[in-house]
C-alpha cells in the first residue's frame, strides 16, 4: 500500500556498496526502517545529503505491516535547513540528538505530540539568532516528558536536591549517589522552568553545563531500558567546553 507521511531522519547505516538502511521517526507510523537502494550511486535521485540526522522529509512509501524493511518511492525536504547541517557545533549537536532518540523510540506507532516536539525542536536549533550552546541540555530535559519521566516540579529551600532515580526533589539525606548537589539541581530548576524555545535565556557555567548533560545521560539510562551511554557525545563533548 502507498502511502505518504512525513518523516525526521534518526539514523542511516550503509547496506551495501550503493543502498542504506535508514531509520526514519514518521509522523503516522512512529520508528520505521527504510531500505533505500542505489543511494551511493550516481543515478540515484535519492542521495546521501537528503538522509541527513534530524533531516525532515515529505515521504511516499509502500507500506507494509509487520515488514522489517520498507521501500521510499519519492523523499523531498519538508522544509529548508539554512544552518543546521552547515554549522560543526549544531550538527554536531543534532547527530547527538539523533543517537538519543534512536536509543529512547523503539515504537511503530503514531506520537503526534511527541513528533511535534521533535518538529518544533529541530526549527529551534536551526535558528541561527540564538547561541546553540545550552540546546542539548535542554533538549534532553525536555524530551524526557514525551518519554514519560520527566522530572516533578517540587524544588523549593525544604527540597534543594535532585534525586535522579526518583526523578524529584528531595531534602539532603546523607549518602545517596543518586542525589545532585544543590546548585546542579538549582540549575536543573531553572531549565525544568523555561521553555526550550527560550533555552538562550539562562547562562549557565561550561563546566556545569557539561555536569548537567553527564547528569541527564545518567538519568535516562535508569529510566530508559538498555540505555548504556551517548557514544557520539564521549567522541564530541570537547565542543561543549568551548
Amino acid at each position: 500500500m502507498l502511502v505518504k507521511s512525513q518523516g525526521i531522519v534518526i539514523k542511516s547505516t550503509r547496506y551495501s556498496e550503493s543502498s542504506a538502511i535508514v531509520k526514519i521517526y514518521t509522523q503516522g507510523y512512529g520508528m520505521t526502517a527504510f531500505l533505500i537502494q542505489g543511494m551511493y550511486s550516481k543515478k540515484s535521485g535519492l542521495k546521501p545529503a537528503l538522509f541527513q540526522p534530524l533531516q525532515v522529509l515529505e515521504l511516499d512509501f509502500y507500506f507494509k505491516e509487520n515488514k522489517n524493511l520498507l521501500k521510499v518511492k519519492e523523499a523531498r525536504s519538508a522544509f529548508v535547513l539554512n544552518h543546521l547541517h552547515f554549522e560543526m557545533k549544531r550538527s554536531t549537536i543534532a547527530m547527538v540528538i539523533s543517537e538519543l532518540i534512536y536509543k529512547c523510540i523503539q515504537e511503530e506507532e503514531e506520537n503526534k505530540e511527541m513528533y511535534d516536539f521533535l518538529v518544533s525542536s529541530i526549527h529551534i536549533l536551526d535558528n541561527p539568532s540564538k547561541d546553540s550552546n545550552h540546546f542539548l541540555l535542554f533538549f534532553m530535559l525536555h524530551f524526557s516528558r514525551y518519554l514519560g519521566f520527566f522530572p516533578a516540579n517540587s524544588f523549593s529551600d525544604d527540597l534543594p536536591n535532585f534525586d535522579l532515580y526518583e526523578g524529584r526533589f528531595k531534602s539532603d539525606m546523607g549518602i545517596n549517589t543518586f542525589l545532585l548537589d544543590t546548585q546542579s539541581s538549582f540549575l536543573l530548576n531553572q531549565i525544568i522552568n523555561t521553555n526550550i524555545g527560550e533555552y538562550d535565556s539562562i547562562q549557565i557555567p561550561q563546566i556545569e553545563r557539561l555536569k548537567l548533560i553527564e547528569y541527564l545521560i545518567d538519568y535516562y539510562k535508569i529510566h530508559i531500558s538498555g540505555f548504556h551511554k551517548l557514544s557520539s557525545f564521549e567522541v564530541i563533548k570537547g565542543l561543549f567546553l568551548k
